[in-house]
């Protein structure tokens, strides 16, 4: 496999390849550790010494089931610290078997023309393409199509990461085509922005994949059992997805409603997962769609507008932080919120908690989805509101002078209210990502690594600490592999050790699996303190001291005891 570093000051493209010391990662592993050893921790996020890149799992392109994630890293603009942040989509499975195991971009153009990267077998080039400048990404996805073929992939930022706004995200087209799956937290966007890059693309023109399995039958006598048990025990996910967490969320409590001051939304069943279905069945949409080459969890689905338009999929956090947390209870405002932002290239969960704010502090009412898509809208013509928008929840907080911001270094939270979802908060307070729940989901039933621990209950501070520190560990592993942590349980570091011997030839376990995971979490740590930035914070003084209607409990989990959880 090889690294191809994409110099954007000179226009030039070099092919590496993968150094030995590199051969145990991939994904966020790869990322992290490539941005630890070359970039400054001190640089601007958006200036010439960051770099970003792109890069496939340690599994990829085999059949490991649900592994074709792509990871994306920077200094993020965001949070100021180390981000990875990645999506589905068919983008990883093509850099994959055509040998690419990254994509790094490295400076900036010197001047201000607008480019693509294309990559084919014939050949790899970056093209002027200043025809591109201000389209978004739907648009965008027509016009590649158009002039590079429907035969092609890409990943592209849209009006959003043009303008480098901190909340940009990196969109991904998926397995029909569209630019739906998305790279959303930490404003990497901006950072492809700042790089001159609009989009990358993939022709789709490999012949025989370059990833090599050594044994492929015994491999295969590994995966396909665990895809089964997948296709089995996920079943209601490839019915209802995500959104299968609204009725959970809100029956504990914890749902983020009004901006984080309530955790159950009145108007619920407006927004349940099984109404949801209801509307996509009905407007003839898709549902169990898979993300990614290999998915066999298929908790994807495609929404419909009431004249039968392709709007985009829909998910948990998108729904609540663009609907109960916005006071909006119908599934058109909240969808064509989430198409309008992906089509600018926002993310949406640091976009509804914008809105958020930007309703708390008066500037708009609560409830009002058309003056939501009104400021979205605003945002091409480089309108100030829309703009600060644009940059997140802290962002609006700061300019409105908020108080009740729901953020850790800078991130705003998804949907899971630290209140009652303990594990999560403890991830959100010591995470290198900030607020970022995929970094350590501690979700309803999800326990840690070891099975005769007592992790408590969603809601009580047993045992939370433990869980949060291993889920981060092991999700920083997972995210190494190019696997959807859906598919996580006790026993998944012991499956992919056996998948990665027969594989490359190696002699690993479950605990060298494990301490790649905590190595990669250590020097994201080691990278944000030489950047600033504590590994340690608060959560936002509110979470403290305003009891949560309707359970009305506060955030009392010592935090001394949280302090030590890196010891």
């Amino acid at each position: 496999m090889q690294l191809m570093r994409v110099n954007m000051e000179d226009l030039t493209i070099k092919i590496e390849e993968i150094p030995p010391k590199y051969e145990k990662l991939g994904g966020r592993g790869l990322t992290s550790t490539i941005i630890f050893e070359e970039v400054d921790p001190k640089c601007d996020p958006l200036g010439k010494e960051n770099k970003l890149i792109f890069s496939t799992g340690l599994l990829t392109a085999t059949p490991c089931p649900n592994s074709g994630r792509l990871s994306i890293g920077a200094k993020s603009p965001l949070t100021g610290g180390i981000k990875e942040s990645n999506c589905g989509g068919r983008f990883s499975y093509e850099m994959a078997i055509k040998g690419i195991q990254a994509i790094i971009l490295e400076n900036q153009p010197l001047s201000s023309d607008l480019y693509v990267l294309y990559i084919s077998e014939l050949e790899n080039k970056i093209l002027k393409q200043n025809d591109l400048k201000s389209l978004k990404n739907y648009e965008l996805n027509e016009k590649i199509k158009k002039e590079f073929g429907k035969n092609t992939c890409h990943v592209s930022i849209g009006v959003a990461g043009e303008l480098k706004l901190k909340a940009s995200s990196i969109a991904s087209t998926d397995l029909e085509g569209y630019p739906d799956r998305f790279a959303g937290r930490g404003g990497l966007g901006a950072v492809m922005g700042s790089k001159g890059l609009k989009a990358i693309i993939i022709k789709r023109d490999t012949k025989k994949s370059r990833v090599v399995i050594n044994d492929l039958n015994k491999f295969k006598e590994i995966s396909y059992p665990y895809a089964s048990h997948l296709m089995e025990t996920r079943k209601i996910f490839s019915k209802f997805g995500t959104p299968l967490i609204i009725s959970t969320a809100n029956d504990v409590g914890g749902m983020p409603t009004k901006n984080f001051s309530i955790g159950s939304f009145e108007k619920v069943n407006n927004i349940r997962a099984e109404k949801l279905h209801d509307i996509i069945i009905k407007r003839k949409g898709k549902y169990g769609l898979p993300c990614s080459p290999g998915c066999v969890i298929k908790c994807s689905n495609v929404y419909k507008d009431k004249k039968g338009n392709r709007l985009t999929k829909v998910e948990y956090e998108t729904i609540v932080m663009n609907g109960p947390n916005l006071m909006i209870d119908n599934y058109d405002d909240i969808v064509e919120l989430n198409w309008l932002e992906n089509d600018l290239g926002l993310d949406t969960i640091e976009t509804g908690a914008a809105l958020g704010v930007a309703m708390e502090g008066g500037l708009l009412q609560w409830g009002d989805a058309e003056a939501a898509k009104k400021i979205l809208n605003e945002i091409p013509s480089k309108a100030k509101n829309g703009l600060l928008i644009g940059n997140g929840a802290v962002a609006v907080g700061k300019q409105l002078e908020v108080v009740r911001i729901p953020a850790s270094k800078g991130q705003a939270f998804p949907a899971y209210d630290p209140r009652i979802f303990k594990g999560l908060s403890i991830t959100y307070m010591t995470s290198s990502m900030g607020a970022d729940h995929t970094s350590g989901a501690a979700i309803p039933g999800r326990g840690g690594i070891y099975k005769n621990k007592d992790y408590g209950t969603l809601e009580d501070n047993v045992g939370k600490v433990d869980l949060s520190r291993e889920l981060q560990w092991l999700i920083a592993f997972i995210d190494s592999t190019g696997c959807c942590y859906f598919i996580y349980s006790g026993e998944i570091l012991n499956f992919y050790s056996k998948l990665l011997n027969i594989k490359n030839g190696w002699n690993i376990t479950w605990e060298d699996l494990l301490e790649i995971g905590k190595k990669i979490t250590r020097i994201e740590r080691e990278f944000n303190l030489k950047a600033g930035i504590e590994p340690i914070n608060k959560l936002p003084e509110f979470f403290y001291r305003e009891k949560l209607p309707p359970t009305r409990r506060f955030y009392d989990l010592n935090h001394s005891e949280i302090e030590k959880i890196w010891d």
